[in-house]
């Protein structure tokens, strides 16, 4: 906690003297934060892909196969 304490009261400091330069970093972290989230927003979608909703071939889908399922309706009658 004391280096972040520290380098608050730095920022104060130049706060104080020099607004438009906290101003500017402030704006230049705020830049990086947006690219950074539509970065991971980017990642977590081509992590999501799979042979059934992308144009990839099914043996690139590994181990994490999706389970067979039946077509046939169920019928409703008791065996």
């Amino acid at each position: 906690m004391c280096e972040l304490s520290r380098r608050r009261e730095e920022l104060l400091v130049l706060a104080s003297r020099q607004p438009e330069v906290v101003v500017e970093r402030v704006l230049a972290l705020e830049e990086q934060l947006l690219n950074s989230q539509a970065e991971n927003l980017e990642l977590k979608g081509r992590l999501a892909l799979n042979s059934t909703n992308s144009g990839k071939p099914p043996s690139s889908d590994g181990l994490q196969k999706p389970a067979p399922r039946s077509l046939r309706a169920k019928t409703g009658r008791k065996p």
